[in-house]
């Protein structure tokens, strides 16, 4: 689904032989609404953890705009210049049929380990797509580590109890901050 917070949820699908999937009807409707603003399609890309990173049009100028400005010095940091080479190179604009199916390109497939069961999932502004036995895997091992991710991704200073009643329950990463 997808709502005004991003993209939500997660879909099981099947790749066919040729490797197209079908995007899921609630993602699908985030594509439409978008449309005028940059064509109907997803942008995909290799992403980090072995799944690919999937971006509506609008968003992807949002995220090549912020790796652009990101990196303090693109050209004289290897790591820069290594992620920035992967993410772009590895890119494909990705249109759909009149099925609602893209095709996802064998290299990036291949990179993501994508068999024939696929998940999609929302997170936030983009959809990771994953092999559906490593989306299990990361389900569990993410679930298990929930907590102690949250307190570091959200600097929380190990107390996330404390900060939301801080801050309160609706509170925003930057208002805990």
């Amino acid at each position: 689904m997808v709502s005004p917070a991003g993209f939500i949820g997660q879909y099981r699908h099947a790749l066919d032989e040729k490797g197209r999937v079908s995007v899921p009807a609630r993602f699908r409707e985030a594509m439409e609404s978008e449309e005028g603003e940059g064509g109907l399609g997803l942008y995909v890309t290799v992403g980090l953890d072995r799944c690919l990173f999937a971006y509506t049009p609008v968003r992807w100028r949002a995220v090549t705009q912020s790796v652009r400005t990101t990196a303090r010095h693109p050209f004289a940091s290897r790591d820069a210049r290594r992620f920035q080479r992967q993410f772009f190179a590895s890119a494909a604009f990705c249109e759909p049929d009149a099925q609602g199916r893209i095709l996802i390109p064998e290299s990036l497939r291949a990179a993501a380990g994508l068999r024939r069961d696929v998940v999609f999932i929302g997170v936030e502004d983009r959809i990771e797509v994953w092999d559906a036995e490593a989306w299990i895997r990361e389900e569990t091992q993410g679930r298990e580590d929930y907590e102690r991710a949250a307190e570091r991704a959200l600097d929380l200073g190990g107390d996330l109890d404390a900060a939301t009643r801080r801050h309160g329950d609706s509170a925003t990463k930057e208002e805990i901050r």
